[in-house]
């Protein structure tokens, strides 16, 4: 009988680790450093820039654009939604040892940003560190890269740090090797961290395909 009860107990016990593990992978809210969780809320408006400066007739009026997010240093940008009055974007940004996504919201009329919410990348994963403000490749092969191009469902805004297939790191292709993934709500922007077994993103074409 007591043997039973102990047998008992351990199962109880593992379910309990495990339901725990899928809440966290499930997206209960990670503590966010200061400087980032700062960010969510904020209202960037937008900049002018002259025509040669985007490599266009100097004659051109200038135009609005976007801000770049104020202190950081952008890696790359995904347009996840639009409508004919705003669109959601997701970019990936990085400054001093940090690497973080945000999310934000575009105004099409007058092109402000509004950060809606953000979130950091685990160093550990990903393929490259920040050396003097710049992005540098470590030496470590098999590591991850972030990437908007994922899906889990065709309903569902999903995002991901993900790595190629072993043979087709220069061809567009699907891949399932995905080690974190979040889900974004496309009404209100919020994160979720969600598990990553079931979903896939889009690697692009390289020079060799």
């Amino acid at each position: 009988m007591k043997k039973i009860i102990i047998n008992l107990t351990l199962v109880l016990f593992a379910l309990g680790a495990m339901a725990l593990q899928m809440s966290k992978a499930q997206g209960s809210d990670e503590v966010l450093p200061p400087e980032v969780k700062e960010l969510i809320g904020i209202n960037l408006p937008p900049v002018r820039v002259a025509g040669k400066d985007l490599k266009l007739d100097p004659r051109v009026e200038p135009l609005l654009q976007p801000a770049d997010i104020p202190g950081w240093k952008y890696r790359g940008g995904w347009l996840v939604t639009q409508t004919p009055t705003k669109s959601m974007d997701v970019e990936e940004v990085y400054r001093g040892n940090l690497s973080i996504f945000v999310v934000d919201q575009i105004d099409e009329n007058d092109h402000s940003k509004l950060i809606l919410d953000a979130h950091e990348l685990p160093q550990n994963l990903l393929w490259y560190y920040v050396k003097n403000g710049k992005a540098v490749e470590k030496k470590k092969r098999g590591l991850y890269e972030f990437n908007a191009m994922c899906k889990r469902n065709n309903s569902e805004v999903i995002v991901a740090l993900m790595r190629p297939e072993a043979g087709e790191e220069n061809c567009q292709h699907e891949t399932t090797q995905v080690i974190r993934a979040w889900k974004i709500d496309s009404e209100t922007g919020h994160i979720t961290e969600i598990a990553p077994q079931g979903v896939s993103c889009l690697v692009p074409a390289g020079d060799a395909c």
